[in-house]
């Protein structure tokens, strides 16, 4: 099964990066208030609370997590922001594992976010569904996506995970499709969509070497100058200028 191409591979990095904070962005997603100190306290080391308040700041500014390494600048502010000097502080030490996983959950429940968990991962591929079959555009299902986790207070997965959810819905309602058409399709009507793919001789001496299938001479153009009119012409997505017809000869 191959993947959706959704976000270009800038956009992808961008996506899964924390996202370059001004001075008053960090002033505000990394304060610290009187309960977020006392769940800081409850942490052995400097290098654990700076990890902490990162992570909890991350989630504020882009309701995402992220994996270290994190911006020096934003270490930087958040350790003399907690009082503590460079040399306390050992990134090195940070267990991406364990620890990052404890503060996944602790950021999580300070927040009052939901975890993408099976049920918000069902809940998502229920939104999907609706809007493939809507016939939206990938993009726009992705970033719908994402303003309905913001709405909802649900962690934001990777764009992996995103991409590869839409994925499995989007195969599984082409599955859906191809059964209902082989289970409704008469032996007649396929005989009919077939023989509208037969070559059409040609219709004048000037073409008398181009054959095209009989489903394209079904396209009935417009002569409007109308930009709505012009697009529908050349087959452009979404234009209202394009009808087809059969006719009756």
């Amino acid at each position: 099964m191959s993947r959706l191409h959704i976000l270009t591979a800038a956009e992808l990095t961008a996506f899964d990066t924390p996202a370059l904070l001004s001075h008053t962005q960090r002033e505000t997603f990394f304060r610290v208030s009187e309960r977020l100190a006392d769940l800081l306290a409850t942490l052995r080391s400097p290098t654990n609370r700076v990890c902490l308040l990162l992570t909890v700041g991350y989630v504020r500014a882009t309701k995402r997590f992220f994996v270290s390494p994190f911006s020096p600048a934003d270490v930087a502010y958040v350790t003399q922001q907690l009082g503590y000097t460079p040399d306390q502080i050992d990134l090195d030490t940070y267990d991406d594992k364990a620890s990052a996983s404890r503060h996944r959950r602790l950021t999580l429940d300070y927040l009052g976010f939901r975890p993408f968990n099976a049920q918000a991962r069902q809940e998502m591929a229920q939104e999907i569904r609706m809007m493939v079959r809507s016939h939206m555009r990938p993009k726009a299902i992705f970033l719908q996506l994402l303003k309905l986790l913001e709405i909802r207070k649900t962690e934001m997965p990777s764009a992996y995970a995103l991409t590869e959810l839409m994925t499995h819905v989007s195969q599984q309602h082409k599955r859906e499709l191809t059964e209902t058409i082989e289970a409704r399709l008469s032996p007649m009507h396929r005989a009919l969509l077939d023989a509208l793919l037969e070559k059409q001789e040609a219709l004048w001496q000037p073409e008398s070497q181009v054959q095209r299938d009989k489903l394209t001479l079904l396209k009935r153009f417009s002569q409007s100058t109308r930009p709505a009119k012009i697009k529908g012409n050349i087959g452009v997505p979404g234009a209202m200028g394009a009808k087809f017809t059969v006719s009756s000869k």
